[in-house]
Formats: structure tokens, sequence, C-alpha cells
């Protein structure tokens, strides 16, 4: 990984019941998302649920979202447990979007070892008051169609529908949610 440059990091923090969830830092911070988002992917996999590919996260890539403040975590007695990504642009997966319409979550994954202890609900709290503080009015996110369809509809997003990626050769279900969806 290359030293870290100077950058404007929204210093957003956001604390309950002992965990915190900010941008993530240091050079540790990236590679312990590294590894959560690797053992997250394994285990959706051995779930059935087609998750992403190994190379869609490479560490010199979380590393320049990290640069850029985009790399979030979720932190608990100072281990990272949870980790996601939030855009302020997606032209990938919304290319008719406005400026400054939404924020944009991507590949949001959990520490199997802390799997159903709440942390994606805090995860989405945290990117909601990122929306807020953007005056965003929406949050967005794709996921693949199945379970987590209706994981996200139990947390406030909307099905906009299926939309063709080209990169991972099947559709994806674009969703949204306002920046007010009900904090958990």
């Amino acid at each position: 990984m290359r030293p870290r440059q100077a950058m404007a990091v929204p210093q957003l923090l956001l604390l309950r019941d002992g965990r915190t969830v900010r941008c993530v830092a240091s050079d540790s911070e990236v590679v312990a998302a590294f590894v959560t988002l690797h053992l997250a992917s394994v285990r959706m996999r051995e779930l059935g649920v087609p998750h992403w590919a190994d190379d869609e996260y490479p560490l010199s890539g979380l590393g320049a979202l990290r640069d850029r403040g985009e790399l979030v975590g979720g932190f608990e007695g100072g281990r990272l447990c949870a980790t996601m990504q939030v855009l302020t642009t997606d032209p990938e997966f919304w290319p008719d979007a406005g400026p400054r319409e939404a924020a944009y979550i991507h590949k949001l994954a959990v520490a199997p070892d802390v799997a159903g202890t709440g942390w994606p609900d805090l995860l989405l709290d945290w990117a909601a008051l990122f929306a807020l503080g953007q005056r965003r009015p929406h949050l967005r996110l794709d996921t693949v169609p199945g379970p987590l369809v209706a994981f996200y509809e139990q947390r406030g997003f909307r099905s906009l529908g299926a939309w063709p990626c080209e990169r991972i050769g099947r559709p994806v279900v674009r969703m949204q949610a306002g920046r007010d969806r009900p904090a958990t």
C-alpha cells in the first residue's frame, strides 16, 4: 500500500452501545476491512447467496477508498467488525442520477463471527446521517436478487427493479431509501 495522502474525510462518528462507526483511517484498518469482506463473501457463497468475486475488492482499491473517505468501519473493542463503502456517485449502477441525489452504499459486510448482532443496521444508520449531512435525499444500493432484497426491505429500502450489470454478468436489484429511513 502506498503512503496515505492528506484528505478531507467526513468526520462523522456514530456511537451506540460501545460500538463506533466511522471512516477507516489506518493501513491496518484497511487490511481488516479486506479480511472482513473476504470472510463475509466466503460465508455468503457457503449459504448459496451469490456475492462478490475476490477481485472486486483489491487491497489497493480499499486503500484508495480510505484515502477518499469512502471506506467505513464498524468497531467494537478496537476491532473492525463490519465495513461498507459509501460513495457520492455511482455511474455504473445509477448512470441517470443527478448530482447530490443520493449516497450510494456498496459492499456492506459483517465478520461472520459477529453476524446477527445488528451491525448492518448501525452501518445503515451511519450512512443515513452521512446523506443528511451531505443534503442528499436518498440512500441507494444494489444487490443480487434473492434473500438480500428482503433483508434491505426490512431496513426501509424499496426495490426499484432489476438493472443489467455487464461487468458481473447478471442483473442486480437497485434499491432506495430516504435518508430519513427508520433508525434502528
